[in-house]
């Protein structure tokens, strides 16, 4: 590595690296050797994750933040070994920052420390900021100001105050574009904010996932735009207006922007949308402008806003239904304790055009829940099997996805299992291939399980092992708990296999979901064919992370 400006090389407790120059005195040395040499189980971290801590030292000349990286496995191993470690990057990132004009902590040593070919550990140092508070902690607490007597003074206009901290984060967001850098997971924690009288300094911190660039996408720009309105643009912070005017300022700074205030507002706008359907959160469709605060000095006309955070209006929702009874190619399957309730497909058209919640609306599918002769049940409407053109062609010869989830119901009903009974499915094919496909089960009580069920999930995995089935998706919410009994809902991926190896690849998933749940299910450590499975869906997890990427960047 090219020795860095301004720093020197230095060798401290079996650590090598460079630290600032300013900085390479003998008090902070001796401090820092100090705290090299000590146990790290003394000095409580800020945040601690399994490769990372974050630990602030106090020292004569100020405070200090050491982020420390472990190297513990293969992969970090091979990422330090082309300088792409996250601890590499950072200490990277942050002098080019600096060199750029950006505000961030100042780096103040490098350490690095190698136990053996595929362990050991970094250490990246940054100066702390006087004063400094993040942005999400100074909306926590803003309300509540004997929490923050340091930031507020007698006198202070609270409008103003705030009018100023959003100017300064918008020319802070489109300087930082403007100079080529992106920030990955651009959240309010990461953004540190210092008071300087009526103004505000915006800091950026936690740089592992910052990019620099010649050139930033429109849609990389678009979505920080919406990764920082999660948390501080929202409507329960601030106004309409207050949005318009953090766009205003940041089209003022980043002036390589083409599209006017209103083009960027529904740029933005849609961004969230997407972000909301691909969460699986309840899309709230637009209210009318007028609920809205609306200033002139901004947009002609007032925009209509789609928020996360706005109440449910409680109306019936509307859904776009087929026409199930004159379209055709629709086929109807009634299981049989259901044939007296419906019995034509003109009843199951009227039953389905009365939903009474939509419970899930994302681009795999819906579900509804509709009321009916005194009982409740749960519609499936699989939008995957309409929009992709490989479900529809595997469906020739292994059935859609309702037919395949309901079939599955069914068999493990009959076994006594505790799953929804299926009612009918309702599918339209075309030459032999399933267009689209609905499917209707019987609603259950419960509540949604979490892990601290996760005891009773396994022992039910256990019983659903023992009678031949393996789940192949067995995530907590795909359970529900009910008079101290486990239910299991989502029976899509169920097959009856009585394989070993699938077996162990639920538990895997389990104990993905909640670490830990293998001892209830009693698997030792050391079972090779568990260790198997674990290795496989490791495997899996980073080619799904792969094809993300190539995504993205195909976008």
């Amino acid at each position: 590595m090219r020795m860095p400006e301004f720093f020197q090389p230095v060798t401290l407790a079996g650590y090598s690296g460079y630290l600032l120059e300013i900085w390479n005195v003998p008090d902070f040395r001796v401090q820092l050797q100090a705290f090299l040499a000590s146990d790290r189980d003394v000095h409580a971290p800020l945040t601690k994750y399994s490769d990372r801590a974050v630990y602030c030292l106090k020292l004569n000349s100020g405070e200090v933040y050491i982020k420390r990286y472990l190297i513990n496995n293969l992969k970090p191993t091979i990422q330090a070994l082309f300088q792409a470690h996250k601890a590499q990057k950072s200490w990277r990132i942050a002098r080019i920052l600096l060199r750029k004009g950006i505000l961030t902590p100042q780096p103040v040593a490098f350490l690095h420390c190698r136990t053996s070919w595929r362990s050991g550990e970094y250490l990246l140092i940054t100066q702390g900021v006087a004063g400094g508070l993040s942005l999400r902690e100074y909306w926590q607490f803003a309300p509540e100001k004997k929490y923050l007597s340091s930031y507020f003074q007698e006198g202070d206009n609270p409008i103003a105050l705030k009018r100023a901290l959003i100017r300064s984060v918008a020319e802070f967001l489109g300087k930082l574009h403007l100079a080529g850098a992106y920030h990955g997971d651009l959240t309010a924690n990461n953004i540190l904010l210092a008071r300087c009288g009526e103004q505000w300094r915006v800091y950026l911190i936690d740089l592992d996932a910052v990019r620099s660039t010649r050139w930033i996408s429109e849609r990389r720009r678009i979505k920080n735009l919406d990764e920082l309105g999660r948390n501080f643009l929202d409507l329960r912070l601030l106004t309409t207006p207050d949005r318009l005017r953090f766009l205003k300022y940041y089209l003022n700074t980043y002036t390589k922007e083409t599209r006017t205030l209103r083009e960027l507002f529904y740029a933005v706008l849609q961004r969230t949308q997407f972000r909301l359907q691909k969460h699986q959160q309840q899309f709230i469709r637009s209210a009318p402008p007028s609920t809205f605060m609306y200033h002139s000095d901004f947009v002609k006309e007032p925009p209509v806003i789609i928020s996360e955070f706005q109440d449910k209006p409680k109306q019936q929702p509307v859904v776009n239904m087929p026409f199930f009874d004159r379209e055709p190619g629709w086929r109807l399957h009634i299981f049989p304790a259901w044939q007296d309730t419906f019995q034509t497909l003109a009843d199951v058209a009227g039953f389905l055009a009365r939903p009474k919640i939509v419970l899930q609306s994302h681009n795999r599918g819906e579900v509804f829940l509709i009321r009916h002769s005194g009982q409740q049940f749960i519609v499936k409407r699989s939008l995957t099997q309409e929009k992709r053109w490989w479900a529809q062609f595997t469906s020739w010869y292994r059935a859609g996805e309702g037919e395949r989830t309901l079939r599955n119901m069914e068999r493990l009903h009959t076994s006594g299992l505790p799953v929804p009974q299926p009612v009918f499915i309702l599918e339209k094919k075309r030459f032999g291939f399933v267009m689209a496909s609905w499917s209707v089960y019987q609603y259950l009580e419960g509540q949604p399980c979490t892990c601290a069920e996760v005891e009773r999930i396994a022992a039910m995995l256990r019983t659903l092992h023992q009678q031949g089935w393996v789940h192949r998706d067995p995530h907590v919410k795909n359970f529900l708990l009910h008079d101290d009994q486990i239910r299991m809902i989502d029976c899509t991926r169920a097959r009856p296999w009585r394989s070993r190896y699938a077996r162990m690849y639920d538990v895997v998933l389990l104990n993905k979901c909640c670490p830990g749940s293998m001892k209830y299910y009693g698997v030792p450590d050391a079972d090779w064919v568990y260790q198997l499975a674990q290795w496989q869906c490791s495997l899996l997890v980073s080619w799904r992370r792969l094809k993300r990427r190539l995504r993205f960047w195909k976008k």
